[in-house]
């Protein structure tokens, strides 16, 4: 119960800590790109407004570090050793992916559900 409730804790401050709460639809082209190490994806992405897309990208590395970390600290995820945040970061791009349906659900959410069913 006492994991629970870590993981509990972190999605709620992690999602008050951004008024928008970033929903998985929000994050998804970024994360990506990043993950993906796509250098004219990201430059594009930077051509639209320069401040909200280098937060974002922030956004999509802290969040799976921070999930990669709780979830493993905690024993509420067994990850092979040695996997990389860019790992956990394509398992949760894959999963938004293929369940469209929580597309608009904050995105340190749905990263934690991905990170959980592998």
């Amino acid at each position: 119960m006492k994991k629970l409730a870590v993981c509990a804790a972190f999605v709620l401050l992690s999602s008050t800590a951004y008024p928008n709460d970033h929903s998985a639809n929000e994050m998804l082209p970024y994360c990506k790109a990043l993950a993906n190490g796509n250098t004219e994806a990201m430059a594009n992405l930077l051509k639209k407004d320069i401040n909200k897309t280098s937060d974002l990208f922030g956004v999509c590395y802290g969040v799976v570090e921070t999930l990669v970390i709780v979830l493993d600290v905690n024993h509420l995820v067994c990850f092979p050793k040695g996997v990389t945040y860019s790992q956990a970061s394509k398992i949760m791009i894959r999963y938004m992916e293929e369940h469209p349906q929580f597309l608009h659900v904050p995105y340190a959410a749905v990263g934690m559900e991905a990170l959980k069913e592998t």
